[in-house]
């Protein structure tokens, strides 16, 4: 993590699991509004890796952690989300994410359900098979720390780290209107190099969204539908420390 960003820690998880901005770059950028030119239909209903920046925010990918962001795409600093924590001590409390923070969690067998609604008590389960809004965070997931959650206005994405950072071509051209990619003069990277430092940071992919299915089979591996289930039940029942 850089010196640039803010970290709020719990003294009563231990430095276990704590939020953190993404620095004064990203910070800028995850405060001001779109311009007109960026339309929210892809944000709703896309689900692909130029949405990143756009309809979601990639966390930070470290070995030694598992991150969990909340993004606006209207820049609402009010918009928030909760989750709820069952700790591998058996404690259960209730986080709030606030737009343009991550949760970050260095604690593995922490079973996180995602879009924590406290009137309603279900345990998630989808027609498949799967298991709904929960997510068990593993050892191999710390160690790796190759996967991450966004959650946005209207859907959550499950993101792996890209193999290396590439350049979203649809922001290049946004930021560069009077340039066409037909042309045989046209360089990207060139158009990339000269952006001010935060719309690189825009322009900057990190991140591929994968299947929600693909992303479970994963994370949970390591726990048997059955005990997923059962963890879920006592996350459920528990009661829970709001932070």
């Amino acid at each position: 993590m850089t010196p640039e960003n803010k970290v709020f820690a719990d003294a009563s998880t231990k430095g276990v699991i704590f939020k953190a901005t993404f620095g004064n770059i990203y910070d800028k950028f995850l405060q001001e509004p779109f311009s007109n030119w960026l339309s929210s239909w892809d944000a709703q209903y896309g689900y692909n890796a130029d949405l990143e920046n756009i309809g979601y925010k990639a966390p930070e990918f470290k070995q030694g952690q598992f991150a969990i962001t909340v993004f606006n795409f209207y820049k609402n600093q009010d918009f928030c989300k909760r989750v709820k924590l069952l700790n591998p001590d058996g404690t259960t409390e209730i986080r709030t994410i606030n737009h343009g923070e991550q949760l970050i969690i260095k604690q593995p067998g922490t079973l996180v359900k995602l879009n924590y609604d406290p009137s309603a008590y279900h345990t998630d389960q989808y027609a498949d098979g799967t298991q709904g809004n929960y997510i068990y965070v593993t050892q191999s997931m710390i160690d790796q720390g190759n996967l991450g959650i966004s959650i946005a206005n209207w859907q959550t994405f499950y993101l792996e780290k890209a193999n290396t950072p590439s350049i979203n071509l649809s922001l290049i051209l946004k930021f560069y209107p009077r340039e066409n990619p037909g042309n045989f003069s046209f360089d990207a990277e060139a158009l990339y190099n000269r952006l001010d430092p935060v719309r690189k940071a825009m322009a900057t992919v990190t991140s591929n969204p994968i299947d929600r299915s693909n992303f479970i089979n994963k994370s949970n591996s390591e726990l048997t539908f059955g005990q997923l289930l059962e963890k879920a039940e006592t996350l459920e029942k528990t009661i829970a420390i709001n932070h």
